[in-house]
């Protein structure tokens, strides 16, 4: 019921259907109350496909020593915000032409490039323009955020379950949206956002890698991954 109420999606299709009618469901709600046209051009997810999540080659064994974990907070969908990943936002490569340049050349278009392989992909600056889906994630997160606090407060056993209920499926509609775009069959495919989000999390978990080996002389990275975003790195 929470999950229904969280990703206006009905009961039946919650139990029938998987994820992608939960983040269309979210999206189309969204589109409309903040008015956004869904007028989606597919682009599909190419033969050789893309690259996905790191996972460092953990050193198996029994630790008698404590091992400290560092958990990025929402890693994907952090990023999706961070970088501005939306439909919305995509600059497709046929619109790439001498006016586009030149408005970015004058600073009058703000644009990212991530590279992901031999692929660059652009996306519009979030200080020019925030895209539908960093504003559906921030709406999820923040309103996980304010149930949290009202878990802490709730001294009803029962309804301090509903309460986690709620939070738990606000955690799982923020990461399925990313997952929601790298389909290659489905309703919306884009992958140019779920590769972006990928390749910016191997750096992440890379860089955090290197951090902690830097400033840590002696210290061991055992494992890492950032497959799910709610998994910690170790």
């Amino acid at each position: 019921v929470e999950m229904s109420r969280v990703c206006y999606t009905s009961l039946p299709d919650l139990v029938t259907r998987g994820q992608q009618v939960k983040v269309y469901s979210q999206i189309t709600r969204y589109a409309e109350q903040w008015g956004f046209a869904m007028n989606h051009e597919h682009v599909t997810v190419p033969a050789h496909g893309y690259e996905g999540a790191t996972v460092l080659d953990p050193e198996t064994g029994y630790y008698r020593v404590p091992i400290a974990t560092l958990d990025f907070a929402s890693l994907y969908p952090s990023i999706m915000q961070a970088h501005n990943l939306c439909y919305s936002t995509y600059i497709l490569e046929k619109d790439r032409g001498d006016r586009m340049q030149q408005l970015i050349a004058t600073g009058k278009l703000l644009v990212e490039k991530i590279r992901t392989g031999a692929e660059e992909h652009w996306f519009v600056d979030r200080a020019a323009f925030v895209g539908l889906l960093p504003r559906l994630l921030a709406h999820l997160l923040g309103a996980r955020r304010a149930v949290k606090k009202l878990m802490k407060k709730e001294a009803d056993p029962r309804k301090k379950k509903l309460l986690d209920s709620k939070q738990k499926s606000l955690k799982i509609s923020c990461n399925s949206v990313y997952g929601f775009t790298g389909v290659k069959s489905g309703r919306m495919p884009c992958y140019p956002i779920s590769a972006s989000t990928t390749s910016l999390g191997r750096q992440m978990i890379e860089d955090t890698k290197s951090a902690v080996e830097a400033k840590y002389p002696g210290a061991r990275v055992i494992y890492g991954d950032s497959v799910a975003p709610w998994t910690p790195v170790t």
